[in-house]
């Protein structure tokens, strides 16, 4: 299939012939001039010589033009689709993303050891098909079996605990996903490929192991984590908060290792403890993974487009050298070289990020984050990073937005740019709930744009929930240090007076009335509640314009 990557430059041939009768004007009043010095036996024979020059210099002017805006349209051929065939085995892997997979007890946390694992997995079981699944407190598919690599890589960068709203440890879940999409039609090997930490909160794990094993699959258990354990952050108060009980005490996640031994055992697979050398775990793993039993896969694969941009751009400089040769005119030369650079830097600079840019416009968000993490593949800029998260904002992923956004303050020198990226990076964190790491990014933009009202707006709103975030936290500490308080007194009393008013209180009832009254004042208390918390305020949430 042929196409034009910018067609927006064919727009351009409509010029040519402007073009090309400024040009002719131009030589015929050189001619005139050439005509009042030379004598008119000189100029019978010149004549036709010098027209002949001027009639190629147009010719070749007008060519060299059209092929440098054909080159700048950058025509394509491609998304021809074919069938491949292969042979392997089918494989899921089945990744832990909750909170707890945050600990960072395996620098730099259990969730990021998951995602280079698995990248490193996914390049080695080449030629077979993979899927993923993520699950938490549920299972859901992420993406079926495919030979589509480069999505799988690319739906890992997108794993975080807050695309799943159902927090906890279902492994039964995982396993039952992994049942319900598996083949059953062909009798190659079925893997399942379980990376966690171990937690199970959910009862059914050895039945849904029971299950898979029935079915002829195989789960491999990975372990990420340490038997010592590590606490769990909790970003939404604040960078260096971790998630606590109800006593106030910090959670401590450990590697449970006995849950994932169980499922390798009953499925006659295997259990590994990620080690920091990921790659001797890596190794075994591949190791046992070779005796599957392999069989013939089709997959219909559509090849990406290919640029020719570069013959077309070789063509016109053929003739823009001729007509330079023709007129030795300084001005061609400038001409040549200046479209000649804007034709490299059009087609090879930055061509992804054009791309994204076009498709954020368009409101094709993923398209659009897909576009820009291949252009911080080929170069990490600033730009790249801060409309990464943009794009990323925009489908709810907050934290992963405010990373992206960090990363483009770090290579930023203080600009209007660098304050927007602050003020991103601020809303991204408001969207968190972490409202005092959103009120120090807004400082630091106001810092830069001291005038910018809409970051003046945001700051003064982060203020008051944090103020009554603050609040909420002492009134309730206020109440466990007053409950406490009571029990200690009413211990500490006379129990026969306790034991007489428990027995007065519970020999009096209420009326029906009493009943209806007491209702209605705790309905009257609710909406003050809930009229307070609407009059607390809205920030604009929207992030600044694309670069």
């Amino acid at each position: 299939m042929f196409r034009f990557e910018h067609p927006a430059f064919l727009f351009g041939l409509c010029i040519l012939p402007i073009l090309g009768l400024i040009r002719y004007l131009v030589l015929r009043k050189k001619k005139k001039e050439l005509a009042r010095i030379g004598s008119a036996s000189l100029l019978l024979t010149d004549s036709l010589t010098v027209n002949k020059l001027n009639k190629r210099k147009i010719v070749f002017f007008t060519l060299g033009i059209f092929f440098i805006l054909i080159s700048l349209a950058n025509p394509q051929m491609g998304t021809k689709s074919e069938v491949v065939k292969t042979n392997g085995f089918d494989v899921f892997l089945a990744l832990d993303i909750s909170k707890s997979m945050l600990a960072a007890d395996m620098p730099p946390s259990r969730l990021d050891r998951l995602k280079r694992l698995s990248e490193e997995l996914i390049r080695s079981l080449t030629g077979n098909r993979i899927g993923l699944i993520v699950f938490a407190g549920n299972a859901y598919l992420q993406t079926p079996l495919t030979t589509d690599y480069r999505a799988l890589l690319l739906f890992l960068q997108t794993l975080s605990p807050d695309i799943v709203s159902n927090q906890g440890t279902n492994f039964s879940s995982a396993i039952s996903v992994a049942l319900r999409y598996f083949s059953y039609q062909k009798a190659n090997g079925k893997a399942l490929i379980i990376l966690s930490d171990g937690e199970n909160h959910e009862p059914g794990l050895e039945d849904a192991a029971r299950q898979a094993a029935q079915k002829g699959i195989s789960a491999f258990t990975i372990g990420i984590g340490t038997l010592e354990g590590a606490k769990i952050p909790d970003y939404s108060s604040g960078f260096n908060s971790f998630k606590t009980d109800e006593n106030g005490n910090p959670v401590i996640s450990k590697l449970q290792e006995e849950n994932l031994q169980t499922i390798a055992r009953i499925t006659r697979g295997n259990y590994y403890a990620l080690s920091m050398d990921q790659s001797s775990t890596l190794n075994s793993l591949l190791s046992d993974l070779n005796r599957f039993e392999k069989t013939g896969l089709e997959t219909r694969v559509y090849s990406e487009y290919r640029s020719f941009y570069q013959l077309f751009l070789a063509i016109a400089c053929f003739f823009l050298l001729f007509e330079f040769f023709f007129s030795y005119k300084k001005m061609s030369v400038t001409l040549i070289l200046a479209l000649f650079s804007i034709s490299l830097f059009s087609q090879n600079d930055h061509k992804d990020l054009r791309e994204g840019d076009r498709l954020y416009r368009q409101k094709e968000t993923v398209a659009a984050e897909e576009a820009y993490r291949k252009a911080l593949e080929k170069k990490a800029t600033p730009k790249a990073w801060y409309n990464l998260g943009n794009a990323v904002y925009n489908q709810g992923r907050f934290e992963e937005s405010a990373n992206n956004y960090q990363q483009s303050i770090d290579k930023l020198n203080p600009s209007g740019q660098k304050a927007n990226a602050y003020y991103n990076l601020g809303n991204a964190l408001y969207q968190k709930g972490n409202f005092k790491g959103s009120i120090d990014a807004y400082k630091q933009a106001l810092r830069i744009k001291p005038g910018d009202q809409e970051t003046q707006h945001n700051l003064s709103v982060a203020l008051k929930k944090q103020q009554q975030k603050e609040q909420q936290q002492q009134q309730e500490n206020k109440q466990k240090q007053d409950q406490q308080k009571q029990n200690q007194d009413q211990k500490n009393s006379n129990p026969n007076k306790n034991q007489q008013e428990q027995g007065e209180n519970s020999q009096r009832k209420l009326s029906k009335e009493e009943a209806e009254a007491l209702l209605n004042i705790m309905d009257e208390e609710e909406k003050k509640v809930q009229s307070k918390l609407r009059q607390a305020g809205k920030t604009n949430s929207q992030v600044k314009k694309d670069w």
